[in-house]
């Protein structure tokens, strides 16, 4: 997919020299800008799913996990009647977002 964006990036800047007989001084800049932009959400969320998978194995492993809400800390664990739900642990009427749980067993 970036090899893509690059390309197309590529094209355009080529087509725009091609219109106005001049080389745009701004292209690099501009693309490494675009690139980081599409790139840095998909490597912010293969991030969050790789937590999440690490706190949903611990869990399932009968470990101790803290987590974090808005307002509120959190001992997550089996043995405190938590139970899974999808990507996040819940309890009662609480649902707590996997990602944000750390491990309390080092």
């Amino acid at each position: 997919m970036l090899v893509f964006t690059g390309l197309l990036l590529i094209i355009y800047n080529k087509g725009e020299e091609l219109a106005t007989g001049k080389k745009s001084r701004d292209f690099v800049p501009l693309s490494l800008m675009i690139l980081f932009a599409i790139t840095l959400p998909i490597v912010e969320s293969s991030g969050i799913k790789s937590s999440i998978e690490k706190n949903v194995n611990l869990f399932n492993k009968n470990q101790t996990l803290k987590c974090f809400s808005l307002s509120n800390q959190y001992l997550v664990s089996k043995n405190l009647s938590w139970s899974l739900f999808e990507d996040s642990f819940t309890k009662d009427s609480i649902l707590l977002r996997a990602d944000k749980c750390n491990s309390l067993e080092r």
